[in-house]
C-alpha cells in the first residue's frame, strides 16, 4: 500500500506492506476505533482480508483514496 501526502510545506511518500494492514490483529484495532461505523463481525473479517488480498493481485495500483483540496493539498492511497 502506497501512501502519499502532499501539502505546501510537506511531501511524504511511504509504503506499508499489505500484511500489516490486512491481518486480523490490525483490522481488529481499526474496527475498535471506528465502533460507531463497524459492520464487520469475526466471520466477515476473514472474508474481508481474503478479498483484499485478491484485489491486490487483480487491481494492482487501485486508488483507494484520492483527495485534492482547492489549496493544492493532496492525499493518495493506492493498493
Amino acid at each position: 500500500m502506497k501512501i502519499k501526502v502532499k501539502t505546501k510545506d510537506i511531501r511524504i511518500h511511504f509504503f506499508l506492506p499489505n500484511i500489516l494492514v490486512f491481518n486480523h490483529f490490525s483490522l481488529s484495532i481499526i474496527l475498535y476505533f471506528i465502533k460507531k461505523y463497524n459492520i464487520l463481525d469475526v466471520k466477515n473479517k476473514s472474508i474481508f482480508i481474503k478479498e483484499m488480498k485478491q484485489w491486490k493481485k487483480r487491481y494492482k495500483g487501485l486508488s483507494l483514496v484520492d483527495i485534492q483540496t482547492s489549496e493544492g493539498e493532496e492525499i493518495v492511497i493506492t493498493l
